[in-house]
């Protein structure tokens, strides 16, 4: 994999989000791994060391390890998820990850001021 530079493994639905991510930090000769999700996740110390050998093979120095919260009341659909993950590309034309939320909010009742 030595030419990874980013890698994104993420799911989501009403009340529930994560996101996994492995990114070349380009100029600083860093790696990371982020946990972004409505969930803490317990890494175990095999894992940042698989990554760490796959920064290995970009001569990277290190790796950083970080973990976000995101607030399980927001995610109401996947397109909340979305949203609030903060994903590094486009996996949904920002229209249609609009129309999704906007639907999933009249599905719950709210009133919608265009």
């Amino acid at each position: 994999m030595p030419r990874l530079e980013t890698m994104e493994i993420w799911n989501g639905q009403k009340g529930l989000a994560a996101l996994f991510q492995y990114r070349v930090i380009r100029g600083s000769r860093q790696t990371r791994n982020l946990w972004r999700g409505t969930w803490k996740y317990h890494i175990t110390p095999s894992v940042p060391q698989a990554w760490e050998a796959v920064g290995h093979l970009h001569d990277s120095w290190g790796l950083d390890v970080v973990q976000e919260q995101v607030e399980e009341a927001d995610i109401q659909s996947h397109g909340d998820a979305l949203h609030h993950l903060l994903l590094s590309g486009q996996v949904i034309r920002s229209v249609s990850l609009q129309q999704i939320r906007r639907e999933q909010k009249y599905l719950e009742g709210v009133d919608i001021v265009s």
